[in-house]
């Protein structure tokens, strides 16, 4: 059986959302918090699962809706 988590397949750079999210973390800790929440938003945009991200923006106060789905 072959392993497919050896260290050859490992990616052992952050993928693009995670960057944008620390991005994110340092411009708020900065106190630029318009950039921190395009940051944020564009870490989303990559990464719907990033849940820092997700998390960053409602420290900053950001009113978040999701959409009602009635029936799948």
């Amino acid at each position: 059986m072959v392993d497919d988590h050896g260290d050859s397949t490992r990616n052992h750079m952050p993928d693009l959302g995670s960057v944008l999210c620390l991005i994110g973390h340092l411009q708020r800790c900065s106190g630029d918090c318009k950039r921190a929440m395009d940051s944020y938003i564009e870490a989303l945009k990559v990464n719907p699962y990033l849940w820092e991200a997700f998390d960053g923006l409602i420290e900053l106060g950001e009113n978040l809706y999701t959409k009602h789905v009635d029936s799948l």
